[in-house]
């Protein structure tokens, strides 16, 4: 009679559907920061996403960690992150195999998991470049990726490690909404209360005089080419008087004059450039244009004269820079 009973018992266990397993737990990271500091006295940053991962689309990492930045960026106006395509960065973003991290792992939180849990980033100095290391084991959406950035941006900036459940400085990994608690907010900008000083940053359009090597470090606020337009009348020594910007093709007399150039094959005394301090110089004259490469939030232009001796020069160009 007993065994009568338990078999509709047994029958009905066995018809439960299994319950899901849950998900795996994660640590962002097994740095930590106890108290809040201002660890840089810059608060424009630019950034640079190194290497990929491989298993979601281009445009769909850009968006996440675009996301990223822009959290901290709006919570603090004195703060400005620029993507620049390039190596000389603040901030580089970098995919690698979980092993590159060390194989960090941390204690699970008490009534979670028990034993231990992997992280899914850590960070490391290049020379003067933070770079930011993320599991390329992980299967990443742009909710993760933008969460995991987001706290190791934080770190970066000083914010100290929180356990409030909803602060994007909380280690612990959790697909929650992605953005900064009253608490983050409050703590970065106390640590970034004023504007950046002395800095030489500039915005579209911008006019300024080239009688010698004059670096430009610009934001730019849209894509599309740079239209330079430049006059003006250069006073460059008493045996060949002077130079618009176009340069001069040949000397008095017709005399060769390709020995007085800095850059052989472009006119004496025309105003030249160079874009990213790349190693070539470029003819620009009165009139050139400048294409960037639709992706960067930032250049450095340079802007020279095409002349070995600028001693016995006089007067400049007036050089104007503005979108297309």
């Amino acid at each position: 009679m007993k065994n009568f009973l338990l078999f509709p018992f047994l029958a009905l266990l066995a018809c439960q559907p299994e319950p899901e397993k849950a998900s795996p737990l994660f640590y962002i990271t097994a740095s930590r920061n106890d108290t809040p500091s201002k660890l840089r006295e810059n608060c424009v940053f630019r950034y640079n996403l190194d290497s990929p991962f491989n298993r979601l689309a281009d445009q769909a990492q850009q968006d996440a960690i675009k996301t990223a930045f822009g959290l901290w960026q709006s919570s603090n106006p004195n703060l400005r992150f620029l993507r620049y395509q390039g190596t000389n960065v603040e901030l580089m973003i970098r995919f690698v195999p979980s092993a590159t991290l060390n194989n960090e792992t941390l204690k699970a939180p008490i009534g979670l998991v028990r034993g231990e849990v992997a992280t899914l980033s850590a960070s490391k100095k290049e020379n003067t470049t933070h770079v930011i290391l993320l599991s390329n084991d992980y299967a990443w959406d742009t909710q993760s990726l933008a969460r995991v950035v987001t706290h190791q941006i934080g770190l970066f900036l000083g914010l100290n490690t929180s356990s409030e459940t909803n602060s994007m400085m909380n280690p612990i990994f959790l697909k929650e909404a992605v953005r900064l608690s009253k608490s983050d907010s409050t703590i970065v900008n106390k640590l970034y209360p004023e504007a950046c000083r002395n800095l030489v940053y500039s915005f579209l359009p911008l006019s300024f005089p080239v009688n010698k090597e004059t670096p430009k470090k610009i934001i730019l606020d849209k894509q599309g080419a740079l239209a330079v337009k430049a006059s003006g009348y250069l006073g460059i020594g008493i045996w060949l008087g002077g130079s618009y910007p176009d340069g001069l093709e040949r000397g008095l007399f017709n005399f060769p004059i390709d020995g007085l150039n800095i850059v052989g094959g472009i006119n004496h005394a025309a105003l030249m450039y160079k874009l990213n301090n790349e190693a070539n110089w470029h003819f620009c004259g009165s009139n050139c244009e400048i294409k960037t490469d639709g992706i960067s939030q930032y250049l450095e232009l340079t802007f020279h004269v095409n002349d070995l001796d600028l001693t016995d020069n006089s007067g400049a160009y007036n050089v104007t820079v503005n979108y297309k």
